[in-house]
C-alpha cells in the first residue's frame, strides 16, 4: 500500500464518487502524466513527454460530462 498518508482521504473520495457519479454510454481510458521531480517511489520517467519525470495517472474520461 503506497497511500497510507492518504488512505482516509481516498476511501472517502472513492465512496463518493461510487454514490453520486454515473457513467454515461460513451467512456474512453486516458493516460497522462503529472510533472513531478521530487522523490516517490513511483515516479517514473518517459522519454518522449514534455515532461519527462512525474506520476502516471490513468482516467476514466466520461463523453457525456466531460469528466475525468
Amino acid at each position: 500500500d503506497q497511500l497510507p498518508p492518504i488512505r482516509d482521504c481516498f476511501d472517502t473520495l472513492d465512496a463518493n464518487c461510487h454514490k453520486f457519479y454515473y457513467v454515461g454510454e460513451y467512456v474512453t481510458i486516458d493516460e497522462k502524466l503529472e510533472p513531478f521531480r521530487g522523490r516517490c517511489s513511483f515516479r517514473q520517467y518517459i522519454p518522449n513527454k514534455p515532461a519527462k519525470y512525474g506520476i502516471k495517472i490513468y482516467a476514466l474520461v466520461d463523453s457525456r460530462t466531460f469528466y475525468t
